[in-house]
């Protein structure tokens, strides 16, 4: 079982926005939850791969669940993500949490 927690952050029209991502890879799939805003969505499938990271879910917009899928690369120790809901791409960048 491989387990990584982020703190990620989106650079939007109206500032810095931050949250936190968790991923768990287990022989059965990746399993997760991303927190942004306050308001969280759980991942239901995807894969770690090295230093790639791809995973989908629903995310709760406008009042109605939309798919997402997220794919990036862990690379000098930030994780580069560009999140996928609808037709609209969100690049976020993500900073492990060390225990």
């Amino acid at each position: 079982m491989t387990m990584e927690k982020y703190n990620i952050f989106f650079d939007s029209p109206v500032g810095l926005l931050s949250g936190t991502l968790d991923l768990c890879q287990t022989e059965c799939g990746l399993t997760g939850h991303i927190t942004m805003m306050g308001r969280g969505t759980n991942i239901t499938d995807g894969h770690i791969m090295d230093d790639k990271r791809d995973f989908y879910g629903t995310v709760w917009l406008r009042e109605e669940e939309v798919p997402f899928h997220a794919q990036g690369v862990l690379e000098d120790g930030m994780l580069e993500l560009d999140m996928n809901i609808g037709a609209q791409m969100f690049p976020l960048t993500g900073f492990p949490v060390s225990e």
